[in-house]
C-alpha cells in the first residue's frame, strides 16, 4: 500500500512539474507587449515580483490571467496595508490583490489531497 501511495505522489509531482503555459496565454502576453524579461519569467514559471504584477495590470491583461500567472509561478507575497494601497493605486485590481494576499504556500500533503 505504501508503494502505491509513493508512486501516486511521485506521478502527481511529475505531472505538476511538466505543466506549461498554454499557447493562448503566451499569445496574450505577446499581444499586450509585456517586457521580454517578464515574458520569460512567466513562461519559465519563475516567481513574479509586485512590480511584475503591476506591469501585467498596466498592460491590460485580464485578472484571470494575472491570477493564473501568480499561481503557476508559485509567487507568494507578504503584503502590508501600505503595499495593498500602492498596488491598487498603480492599477492592480482588488481581485488580484486579494489573491496575492490569500495565496500561501501549501504543504505537499495538502496540495496532493487538495485540502
Amino acid at each position: 500500500m505504501k508503494t502505491v501511495s509513493t508512486l501516486s505522489l511521485a506521478a502527481a509531482l511529475f505531472l505538476s512539474a511538466c505543466a506549461t503555459v498554454p499557447n493562448s496565454e503566451r499569445v496574450t502576453l505577446l499581444q499586450r507587449r509585456v517586457s521580454p524579461e517578464l515574458y520569460h519569467k512567466v513562461i519559465s514559471q519563475k516567481p513574479l515580483s509586485e512590480a511584475d504584477v503591476i506591469e501585467l495590470s498596466r498592460r491590460g491583461l485580464p485578472n484571470s490571467s494575472i491570477i493564473y500567472y501568480i499561481y503557476i509561478t508559485k509567487s507568494y507575497y507578504s503584503l502590508t496595508r501600505a503595499d495593498v494601497r500602492r498596488l491598487e493605486r498603480k492599477g492592480v485590481s482588488g481581485d488580484v490583490v486579494s489573491f496575492m494576499v490569500d495565496n500561501k504556500p501549501r504543504s505537499l500533503i495538502t496540495a496532493f489531497f487538495d485540502l
